[in-house]
């Protein structure tokens, strides 16, 4: 289906605002207008919420979140910023059930699914990430349009 992800990502934002808010974070967005592509909708959420929820969980308290969309040579980029713990192995992150802190809870399920679906679609991932100050997590489209 046809999504307008500009909007899509607010939306998607402004549901996480309060529970960011919960434990200090604030999320900072900036985004280019009326970005278009096609993709299921439903994949297109659990893409973006696992990203923003492992954001929240992993971020110190007291934080920001930064999440950027935009364009650059013919491509979109949409990137996810926080000021965390960090990942140590970012090659065993999309192992099934593999959980670098257990303490945070959750299945280790997330980001095996996440890769799953952007590879099914096409899209690129970039990490970057140092233990104990934060990770950017982007995602490349080069499936788009601008209205």
């Amino acid at each position: 289906e046809s999504i307008n992800l500009s909007y899509f990502l607010e939306d998607r934002i402004e549901y996480f605002t309060e529970v960011a808010h919960m434990k200090g974070i604030e999320i900072q967005s900036q985004m280019e207008p009326n970005i278009m592509l096609h993709m299921n909708s439903k994949k297109l959420q659990r893409v973006i919420d696992n990203t923003i929820s492992n954001a929240i969980k992993y971020s110190n308290e007291n934080s920001s979140i930064e999440i950027k969309l935009f364009l650059k040579e013919q491509r979109c980029y949409m990137s996810f910023k926080d000021y965390g713990v960090g990942i140590e192995n970012v090659n065993k992150i999309f192992s099934r059930y593999y959980r670098e802190n257990s303490d945070k809870g959750g299945f280790g399920i997330g980001l095996n699914i996440v890769k799953s679906i952007i590879d099914e679609a096409g899209i690129e991932l970039l990490i970057e990430s140092k233990p104990k100050v934060g990770s950017t997590f982007t995602y490349i489209f080069k499936e788009f349009h601008q209205q």
